[in-house]
């Protein structure tokens, strides 16, 4: 069973025994930092919790994603005729060496998809200008939203919530 970031915080309290918060030297501001810190870890290390499916706006140049992307694991643009077709996920690396001048490219249709940066991505070759504006559906490891209210749940199954 999911519990709520009051619960968790109640069981921490239970565990180093300080149940009480009014008479701790821990605050719940502190546990609530634990519990985030401790629940990125196990969505990390579980490597596939969550998984996120976003849209994206295809661009010619580097496309912004979402702060809390970890990986692309699955990436489709949006072809003229509103089909999703997929894309080959490659390393920067391997983009320069397929074409040094990549930045500079001819547009057309899409092949693949390179991290270019923490947080971007770049199409190549970049997408024709009928495409330029179409959705790029994502989809990878994110990084859990941190719980904030008492009534936050993990994206986790209950079972890993006592790790």
């Amino acid at each position: 069973m999911a519990r709520t970031l009051a619960q968790i915080l109640s069981d921490a309290r239970q565990i180093f025994g300080q149940p009480d918060a009014s008479n701790s030297q821990v605050t719940d501001a502190q546990l609530t930092i634990w519990a985030n810190d401790a629940y990125r870890k196990v969505a990390t290390a579980l490597e596939v919790i969550p998984i996120k499916t976003r849209d994206y706006t295809t661009a010619t140049g580097d496309i912004t994603l979402n702060a809390l992307s970890v990986s692309v694991d699955i990436a489709r643009y949006e072809d003229e005729n509103g089909d999703f077709q997929p894309l080959t996920i490659i390393g920067l690396n391997e983009l320069s060496k397929m074409d040094p001048n990549f930045e500079g490219a001819d547009t057309g249709n899409p092949n693949y998809i390179a991290r270019t940066g923490t947080f971007t991505v770049r199409l190549y070759p970049p997408p024709k200008a009928a495409l330029v504006g179409e959705t790029l559906r994502l989809s990878g490891l994110e990084m859990p939203t941190e719980l904030s209210a008492s009534t936050d749940v993990p994206d986790l199954p209950g079972n890993m919530q006592d790790i």
